[in-house]
């Protein structure tokens, strides 16, 4: 069935996190012009089709308070972070602050191959490995911050995009360095990290476990713990024709003479964790991802009676990790008792976020201390265009995508607002304090002695009279040539 394309629409929007205030630029469009309130011009013969006149879409701008956010009732809420100064990680995806266990996100990004076969102190990395890098999928990293700094519980875990609920499943990661239950062997760094720790260098949050010991890991790994991915990787490289490609693409000279003998990789373990990282270092990011997304489905197999249940514990639901970082909490305190039925109170409460991007999480309910603006835009000098939209219509929402109107309208927000608050400075000459109105005031918060709460339905007045006064006209010819615009008034 064909799309729609009167009615298939999308909205293009971008948000600035400009602490403590949220600023958004927004608009829904169709596949072939911005759905909008277009003037249409009917033909006189029945035979034409109508065509619109002028193009007009209107983009949304608004400025709230971002200070009723996850982050900011746990700074007021919480004795483990009593300072405003103590900042989480910037994807904290669940928090517990009350039990110290914590999941911290990271988008995919890429690192150089640092694999040393010996631990010797001028250890090198094999000739065939230098200069190359593999994708690193989306992250997880699963910390548990028990009193005792020796038995800190971290653990890694891969999977193909952002969680969005905690029932979603990810994989014990696959790269060196990484026990089976999925706790990081950090070696001589942890040994490190503690004596900073101890020394008073490093603060003992998740900030500082993650910016360390997350970080550090992707660093010098090494053959403590042996791949169990082995066969399952050669086959799948061998079926996707890696290792053609690397044939018909590297030097003979540059690959180990084993490289393609199977009872090689799984004979020895150095050349079995070589063998892995050089061929992961050959997959685009697309690949990468088609890797982890197989691994996933060897290793998670759906039955009937229940959603999943894993082959081995290589996958697991995000759920499972908290509850056996709760396990943690919960075990060393009772180790010296008999009692080993446990059955933890899962607290999906504390934080779990619908999008990466919004790592500001958004309280439940919205308050009123939103200023939001539509501002009408009209395309001028552009081609004739159907009123109804097809696959051979001019693709005037693309273009605007692919323009800096968005950058435009931030610019047009921000001075609206100053001109805004001026006006309201004059036309409230009696006002008590009005001298001192800023948007720390409008939006009264508590760290500002002066409230002008009380003033916002006329500064939103104000602002729409000034949207209105001004139209925003931008010349077709300039947006596909160069991308520009240009603002004017009636």
């Amino acid at each position: 069935m064909e799309n729609d394309y009167e009615y298939h629409t999308a909205q293009a929007s971008h948000t600035l996190y400009a602490y403590p205030y949220v600023i958004n630029v927004n608009y829904i469009y169709t596949p072939s012009y911005p759905r909008t309130r277009n003037i249409i011009k009917y033909p006189l013969k029945e035979s034409e089709q109508p065509t619109i006149k002028t193009p007009i879409f209107i983009v949304n701008a608004s400025i709230r308070s971002a200070k009723k956010t996850y982050l900011e009732s746990e700074y007021n809420s919480s004795e483990n972070c009593p300072s405003i100064d103590h900042i989480y990680p910037i994807a904290v995806r669940y928090a517990d602050v009350d039990r110290n266990i914590f999941l911290v996100e990271r988008p995919p990004f890429k690192v150089p191959i640092d694999f040393y076969i010996s631990k010797k102190y001028n250890a090198k990395v094999p000739s065939y490995l230098k200069g190359r890098s593999i994708w690193i999928p989306w992250s997880l990293f699963a910390v548990n911050l028990n009193n005792d700094l020796d038995q800190i519980h971290t653990g890694l875990y891969y999977n193909d995009k952002s969680i969005d609920s905690l029932d979603d499943v990810v994989v014990r990661a696959y790269t060196p360095n990484v026990f089976m239950d999925a706790r990081i062997c950090f070696g001589n760094t942890f040994h490190s990290f503690l004596q900073r720790i101890n020394s008073g260098d490093l603060k003992y949050d998740i900030s500082s476990v993650y910016n360390y010991l997350f970080n550090d890991y992707f660093h010098q790994w090494n053959l403590d713990i042996s791949p169990s991915i082995t066969h399952w990787c050669f086959d799948w490289m061998r079926h996707r024709g890696i290792f053609d490609r690397i044939k018909n693409t590297e030097h003979p000279k540059r690959v180990h003479k084993h490289f393609y003998k199977f009872n090689y990789w799984i004979r020895y373990r150095s050349l079995s964790w070589s063998f892995i990282l050089y061929s992961l270092s050959f997959l685009s990011f697309e690949e990468s991802m088609q890797f982890l997304c197989d691994y996933k489905d060897h290793v998670w197999i759906p039955r009937e009676d229940e959603n999943h249940y894993p082959v081995t514990n290589s996958a697991k639901p995000v759920k499972n990790i908290i509850e056996m970082l709760y396990y943690e909490n919960k075990y060393r305190s009772m180790q010296n008792t008999r009692q080993n039925d446990f059955s933890p109170d899962l607290d999906c409460s504390a934080i779990i976020y619908n999008s990466w991007g919004r790592f500001v999480n958004d309280s439940l309910e919205y308050d009123n201390s939103t200023i939001e603006v539509p501002y009408k835009i009209t395309i001028v000098d552009h081609p004739v265009m159907l009123s109804t939209p097809t696959k051979d219509s001019v693709n005037l929402a693309s273009m605007i995508n692919q323009s800096n109107i968005t950058n435009m309208i931030y610019m047009r927000f921000v001075s609206d607002l100053v001109k805004a608050a001026d006006q309201l400075k004059n036309d409230s000459s009696q006002e008590d304090h009005i001298a001192y109105f800023n948007l720390d005031t409008l939006f009264g918060f508590n760290n500002n002695r002066f409230d002008h709460t009380h003033l916002l339905n006329d500064f939103n007045a104000i602002m729409l009279d000034l949207a209105a006064a001004n139209e925003i006209k931008l010349s077709y010819n300039d947006l596909v040539k160069k991308g520009s615009a240009h603002v004017g008034a009636d």
